[in-house]
Parts: structure tokens; sequence; C-alpha cells
């Protein structure tokens, strides 16, 4: 395997929620109420992540902050950012319907090495179409719009799923099937929840249960790994682990502390 492919593939772990620019405005406590910030600590594994520490951060920090805006849906937004500071690498926002907890707009994007790209999708449930718009400074591209028919069936983005997951962990005992909004398409996938261990959080072991997202066997070669977390079996059923899995790698985020707005 050459270092170009390599690095291409390190890249798409580093955006395996995402594929577009950490342009949009950070999700901040100010005067939004009823938000709570789950704050992280990530690391790259596997036989490829020695070639990353050549050219890409290889741990940082990250948070996963959830608010209900003022009309009543819910935002939530992942950062992953790398451990010398300054500017984000990562970015992944949702915005989510509070009835049916389907995606209504979903923000992805990274920002390295002065190139910035974003990708910004609304769902228009009425129309049953989704449009699509598009920023990258490395190919000049600012505002490029794509309008698709929107299939049928649940969608959500990777965040959405965690929430819904979050909200409704207790009756979910099987795998549940739906489709997953990644890097401007759509994919068939399976919930399935896993077995029940303890977590070091917050200074204490806490018991936690796995859920996994996985391509269906038609979407496999299309989305291959797969995407697990780990939510606590109280109440607030919080995301103490992110384990994204791509060929050859994976990106773990561990969750060290939570936090809520007054």
């Amino acid at each position: 395997m050459t270092n170009a492919r390599a690095r291409a593939i390190l890249l798409v772990v580093l955006l395996a929620f995402t594929a577009g620019s950490a342009r949009a405005e950070r999700i901040e406590c100010g005067t939004n109420r009823h938000m709570e910030v789950v704050s992280y600590k990530w690391e790259l594994n596997g036989f490829l992540s020695w070639i990353a520490g050549l050219r890409f951060p290889t741990h940082g920090n990250g948070s996963l902050a959830t608010i209900v805006r003022e009309n009543g849906s819910i935002g939530t937004e992942l950062r992953i950012i790398s451990h010398k500071g300054a500017s984000d690498l990562y970015q992944y926002q949702s915005e989510i319907n509070p009835r049916n907890l389907l995606t209504l707009t979903s923000l992805d994007g990274y920002k390295f090495e002065g190139r910035n790209r974003t990708m910004t999708t609304t769902f228009d449930y009425g129309a049953k179409t989704m449009r699509r718009v598009k920023d990258d400074t490395k190919q000049g591209v600012s505002g490029k719009t794509k309008i698709e028919p929107l299939p049928a069936g649940d969608v959500r983005d990777v965040l959405s799923v965690i929430h819904y997951l979050r909200k409704s962990a207790t009756r979910i005992d099987k795998p549940v099937t739906t489709k997953v909004y990644s890097a401007g398409k759509l994919y068939d996938v399976i919930l399935t929840p896993g077995s029940e261990l303890k977590v070091e959080f917050e200074g204490t072991r806490v018991a936690a249960r796995q859920y996994t997202i996985s391509a269906s066997a038609a979407d496999r070669k299309k989305w291959p790994g797969d995407v697990s977390f780990w939510l606590t079996r109280d109440e607030r059923a919080i995301p103490v682990r992110i384990l994204i899995r791509q060929r050859g790698a994976s990106l773990d985020l561990s969750a060290e502390a939570v936090y809520t707005c007054p």
C-alpha cells in the first residue's frame, strides 16, 4: 500500500461522520438552556495510525453538545479537536425534529492545513426532497447546491441516531433497520444492541451498553466499517465512548465529564 493510499484511508477514518468546514456557529451556553455538553479525549488506533502521525494529528479532545432550541427543535454538535489546539479539525451538527427524532438539517465539515470544507443538507419531508449545499476553499466552491428526491423511510444522520437511541434505548432489545445519512449519501443500516460493560467515567466505573451502526449487506461495500457507542444504563444515557472503525484504523473517543447549562 502506498503512503498516499494510506493517508487517504486515514482521512476517511477521521471524517467517518463527515465530509464537509468548521465554519458554522459553535453551540455555546450563552442564553441557551436545557444544554448538555460531554467532553472527550480521542486517539487514532490501528496499524495505519503511525502513518497518520506523519501528517495528521493522532489524539486530542472533543465535545458533544445537545440543546433544546427556542423553537423546540433539538440541536446537537460533535467537535473533534487536535491536541495542538487552536482551530477545530472536524465538526458535525444536526437539527432534530423533537416529535419523531428525524433529522431536519445535517452539517458536516473539516478544517485542515488551510482548507475548509462543509456540506449542509436540509431535509424537506413535505416536498420529499433533500437540498445539499457544499463549500470547499481548495476547490473554489462556494454555495454549490444540489436538490434530490428524498427516499422513503426514516432518515437520520449519525448524531440523530445517537440521540434517538439515547431516548429509546430502554425499548430496543433487537436489531432495528433504518437509513443513515453520511457524507452526502443515504445508506441502509442496522442498529444492533450489544452487551453491557463497565466504563471509566468521572472517576468511577459505570455500566454502559453497546450499540452499533453497521451497513446492511447491500450497502456494506459502499459504507465499510461501523460506528459503536456505549450509553450509560441510567436515565441520562450518556454516550461515554464512541468508536469509529474503518479499514486499518479506528477513532476512539472516551468521555471524561458531562456538564449542563444552568
